[in-house]
């Protein structure tokens, strides 16, 4: 490993795209006419040297495999190294030496890089191995099989945060700040609170009626609603905490009590079921087409719907 490392300072000074002449005949070497090399399937060409069999070991021409997976490759004839690097990954291989270096860690090869018919050639599969990628031997087609690492699947993005639970006593106002930050950390209005909007105001302009406008406050105040409905576990006008359902917009948000009213669903999965069902409903249906009101607020939680109104 000495001999290895005190060649990286000199190679990194000596680096040329020439190829050595040199045969080594200390080994037994001989060239089967049919060793196939494919990357991800597709076979590679190998103009003027085969793969080739060392110590039954399959030694494959480095530039040629390297250079199809996207790797520079440099050669430097004065220290018989040649450097394999791309983006994070850099290995350091010299000629005759049984280790090679990959991103600064020592690994061994069955049988050394060596120089045959001008090319460098080496058993590819620990270098491979080394930068992430899957190396097999098909016996029967007699072929060395590279594929590239599958990338692990990203780790799923954070989700919204849990909602805030509302609790079974009158909020202070500390906890009003959170739930409302929690509200926002959430996505703030939902689609189906939106689709809501729409449905009705569509409804109305049936009705040759204008259309209602979202109020943020009130939007809030029916959220909190319809999450207060299913947290306390009561299905009601009249909350066990606030009393009449116009109490949560004027205790809890501050909004003017001046001509307000309130539609209430559960179960329904749609924003298309639960305008249907109110619409269906006399009651319901007279607060969405009440002509005094000028503003509307909507609150999904849990299949738990609220529909504010306001004049």
């Amino acid at each position: 490993m000495k001999k290895l490392f005190a060649c990286v300072f000199f190679v990194a000074i000596s680096i040329a795209t020439v190829y050595a002449a040199e045969f080594y005949e200390d080994y037994e070497v001989y060239e089967p006419a049919e060793i196939a090399v494919t990357v991800n399937g597709v076979n590679l060409h190998f103009p003027d040297q085969a793969p080739a069999v060392v110590d039954e070991r399959v030694l494959v021409p480095v530039r040629a495999v390297f250079e199809r997976l996207g790797f520079g490759v440099m050669w430097s004839e004065s220290s018989q190294a040649i450097v394999l690097s791309r983006q994070n990954d850099t290995v350091l291989i010299i000629v005759g030496d049984a280790e090679f270096v990959t991103n600064g860690e020592g690994f061994e090869l069955d049988v050394p890089a060596q120089i045959i018919g001008e090319r460098v050639v080496l058993p590819v599969r620990a270098v491979l191995e080394s930068v992430g990628y899957i190396v097999e031997w098909d016996e029967p087609s007699r072929t060395v099989q590279i594929f590239t690492p599958i990338p692990p699947e990203p780790p799923p993005l954070p989700g919204p945060p849990e909602a805030l639970p509302i609790p079974g006593h009158r909020l202070t106002y500390y906890e009003i700040g959170a739930w409302i930050t929690n509200y926002h950390e959430r996505g703030g209005i939902n689609n189906f609170e939106s689709e809501v909007v729409r449905l009705t105001n569509i409804e109305r302009e049936n009705a040759d009626l204008p259309p209602l406008e979202p109020c943020y406050e009130l939007m809030l105040s029916a959220r909190f609603k319809a999450q207060s409905m299913h947290d306390l576990g009561y299905f009601s006008h009249t909350s066990p905490i606030y009393g009449a359902f116009q109490n949560i917009s004027f205790e809890v948000f501050n909004i003017p009590v001046q001509s307000i009213g309130e539609n209430l669903a559960n179960g329904h999965r749609t924003p298309e079921a639960v305008v249907h069902g109110w619409m269906n409903s006399e009651g319901h249906r007279n607060n969405i087409l009440n002509e005094r009101y000028t503003r509307i607020g909507i609150g999904f939680f849990e299949y738990f719907w609220a529909q504010k109104f306001l004049g």
